[in-house]
């Protein structure tokens, strides 16, 4: 009897973190622990009902940045083009290898996205293997329509 109850109670908090997480699927963190992505021991938890477009369409952005579409894929309306030439020279010397999300900010139609990216570093010709650096990257997002996104900028460091 005492297992069954036990059971039901279970069931009955499991319920209640689907519904939650489900009815505040707007935000899209759902717990934070330190101060933001630039803080190396920042922990995130976020919502897994939350709406993934703006994720989406700054992951096209670092795979195509990846696949070394650099001048194609940073025409963005906030770089000029002495900017995206800097930064896809860099890209070229740091190529991204992998990356994961770091943090989230939502503020409306806008999304900032910031990502761990790690990156070879072929800086040095003479190495045989590149190291390989981890840094971050801010990715901003706009809402375009019901289910589109746009990407409004591309901030990283090398």
């Amino acid at each position: 009897m005492k297992l069954k109850i036990i059971a039901i109670v279970v069931a009955v908090l499991i319920v209640v973190a689907i519904s939650y997480l489900y009815l505040t699927r707007k935000s899209a963190v759902v717990f934070r622990y330190g101060d933001r992505a630039a803080e190396q021991n920042a922990f995130l938890i976020q919502n897994p009902f939350r709406e993934r477009g703006p994720e989406d369409e700054a992951e096209k952005i670092l795979q195509e940045l990846k696949n070394g579409n650099c001048e194609k894929i940073l025409k963005l309306p906030t770089l000029d083009a002495e900017h995206t030439k800097d930064s896809c020279d860099k890209e070229s010397v740091y190529p991204i290898q992998k990356w994961s999300i770091a943090d989230r900010q939502d503020f409306g139609k806008q999304s900032i996205l910031v990502y761990s990216v790690s990156r070879a570093d072929r800086s040095d010709p003479t190495a045989n293997t590149p190291k390989t650096l981890i840094g971050l990257a801010w990715i901003d997002v706009e809402k375009a329509g019901e289910d589109r996104w746009r990407v409004l900028s591309y901030q990283t460091y090398y």
